[in-house]
């Protein structure tokens, strides 16, 4: 004869580990960014472990007149509005785990960013050829 089983087998659960995968941690990519007035940037964090359940997130700005954004989800667009610096956090809704990136913005005419126009310094480097040049 034959047997028909039709069972579902579950595989035991280690110790100390929730079948519901409980949030044990966040991160972000950068603990500190240097951006310029205007310039904007992409932070996404990420929740431990992988299969977490819950990934809600909230995020929060020091100083919304420094820095701004707009989040979606594990996702936050930032934007410098003014010179000084601020920090963003994000923190997890379960656990109440927190990650933040410190972020200091200068002025667009100081010409030391990250990502942005290296035009300050190229002229600073030009501007002694050009008198070497004209020695000449």
């Amino acid at each position: 004869g034959h047997l028909n089983v039709n069972a579902a087998i579950r595989a035991p659960t280690p110790p100390n580990v929730d079948p519901d995968g409980p949030v044990a941690g966040v991160s972000l990519p950068y603990a500190s960014l240097n951006l310029v007035v205007g310039q904007t940037a992409v932070l996404q964090a990420s929740v431990a472990p992988k299969d977490a359940m819950n990934k809600s997130v909230a995020w929060y700005t020091s100083d919304k007149t420094t820095v701004d954004g707009t989040a979606t989800g594990l996702t936050a667009t930032i934007r410098a509005v003014a010179v000084g610096t601020a920090r963003i956090s994000v923190k997890t809704r379960e656990g109440g785990f927190e990650a933040a990136c410190i972020v200091t913005v200068a002025d667009s005419s100081s010409g030391c960013s990250v990502g942005g126009t290296a035009t300050p310094l190229a002229l600073f480097l030009l501007a002694p050829l050009a008198l070497l040049l004209k020695r000449r």
